[in-house]
């Protein structure tokens, strides 16, 4: 989901640590699409493709090695969609294939200053009655979030 890959990633986290996402990675998962291949990164579609592609076009019969970063804290850059929910607004990010809003409330693989942000802009807009986008009426407040560290 984010548009930088971990091996770009900055990020102030040190590999494997977790922060305070304390759910296991499938858990977090099912709520979170962006965390789907976090226990096996290795084995995301796009790091086989890549293997694959490269394996055969480049490295004739030799192993295409790929390097990965930060598994937490590097993604930089968060577009995320703002719903209306019973509670305030919902941001997330797309569950696949839908337009149902996964709410994260502290994703792991979000800069640590993008997940302040964001508990920031929940707290603002519940205080001052901010409606997220509703896609059915087609209204609504906010609509997206970009965040940018």
């Amino acid at each position: 989901p984010g548009k930088r890959s971990p091996s770009r990633g900055a990020g102030g986290r040190v590999a494997g640590s977790r922060g305070s996402a304390g759910k296991s990675a499938k858990a977090a998962a099912s709520m979170d699409p962006s965390l789907a291949h976090i226990d096996a990164p290795l084995l995301a579609p796009t790091v086989v493709a890549a293997r694959s592609f490269f394996g055969e076009a480049i490295c004739s019969g030799s192993e295409f090695r790929v390097h990965l970063g930060p598994l937490y804290g590097w993604r930089t850059e968060a577009k995320l969609a703002v719903r209306a929910g019973a509670d305030g607004p919902l941001i997330g990010l797309f569950a696949p294939g839908s337009h149902d809003v996964c709410s994260i409330d502290d994703c792991p693989v979000h800069h640590p200053a993008i997940n302040d942000a964001l508990r920031h802009i929940r707290r603002a807009c519940r205080e001052a009655g901010v409606v997220g986008f509703d896609e059915k009426a087609i209204s609504g407040d906010l609509r997206y979030v970009q965040l940018d560290v």
